[in-house]
């Protein structure tokens, strides 16, 4: 995650100046993890940009239903 965090700085999208399909790749991933449980806020860039593609990214719902489905499985693993 740090990694990524360091990349975003000063840019406006994962790969760039555009969105791109890099960027629909990683928030769905970046969805499921916080819907597992984990928690975004100590990577500001990640947070910004994430907020950014979930307002910007059309179907942002589709993705959060499944988010949410796998977020629930990953939880239950952990626990069990």
């Amino acid at each position: 995650m740090l990694t990524l965090d360091l990349f975003l700085e000063g840019q406006d999208w994962v790969a760039g100046n555009k969105m791109t399909v890099a960027d629909f790749s990683y928030a769905s991933s970046i969805a499921t993890m916080i819907a597992a449980g984990y928690d975004i806020s100590p990577y500001k860039n990640i947070q910004n940009w994430y907020n950014k593609a979930k307002s910007t990214m059309k179907g942002w719902d589709y993705n959060e239903g499944g988010a949410a489905k796998i977020g629930a499985i990953l939880k239950s693993a952990q626990s069990g």
